[in-house]
């Protein structure tokens, strides 16, 4: 898998979507679905993390502080 927010989505569909998977194999794949979502989702709040502090480092840089907290430099 690349890292594309487009590749985690057509991951996340494309084995659910398989009509050859059923019985205990498609519960399965649903279990593992489940939890790549959970990964997924604290995938993206961190994209969302990284977009906003540089969007603050961007706001900052006018008024001459650009010094972000290593945790969130981007």
């Amino acid at each position: 898998m690349k890292n594309k927010m487009s590749d985690l989505h057509n991951h996340l569909m494309e084995r659910v979507r398989d009509k050859s998977i059923t019985g205990d194999d498609l519960t399965e794949e649903l279990s593992r679905a489940q939890a790549v979502t959970e990964i997924s989702r604290e995938i993206i709040a961190n994209a969302a993390l990284c977009l906003r502090a540089r969007q603050y480092a961007t706001s900052v840089s006018f008024s001459g502080n650009t010094h972000l907290p290593p945790m969130l430099e981007v």
